[in-house]
């Protein structure tokens, strides 16, 4: 089965896991690839205020690839510390090993669990932070 997430609202999450399930994206910003990864989707950042999408997870992801399509070490520490400081995203991080598989919209991620996000695990995983293309 393959799910777009092309209409999405607001930002999600792809764990990585074997689910014949495949989820994919318009990524890269203008360059609009398709990205796409097997897993489990998570949503996050659904109740924003409708009046105030600028307090969004989506929009604040977007703002730091306003003048970026690819992850660099700098952009990798500021979408870190934007992760660390929302409650849904805080065991969250950008896996530094896949930069440079890392674009707009489509950002490798280690998934820590942790009191507050809504996801429970044992060991560490692998994903995919994602939202609404740039482009």
């Amino acid at each position: 089965m393959k799910i777009c997430l092309w209409d999405m609202v607001g930002a999600g999450l792809i764990i990585q896991a074997k689910s014949n399930c495949l989820y994919f994206n318009q990524t890269g910003g203008t360059a609009c690839f398709h990205s796409e990864m097997e897993g489990y989707f998570v949503p996050f950042n659904f109740d924003c205020d409708p009046y105030d999408f600028e307090s969004s997870l989506e929009y604040k992801l977007s703002q730091l690839f306003k003048n970026s399509e690819s992850v660099s070490t700098k952009l990798a520490m500021s979408i870190d510390k934007l992760l660390q400081n929302n409650p849904e995203t805080n065991g969250i991080s950008v896996d530094t090993t896949k930069l440079e598989d890392s674009i707009e919209s489509w950002v490798y991620v280690i998934i820590k669990s942790t009191e507050s996000n809504p996801i429970s695990c044992e060991n560490e995983m692998k994903g995919i932070l994602t939202w609404s293309n740039s482009d």
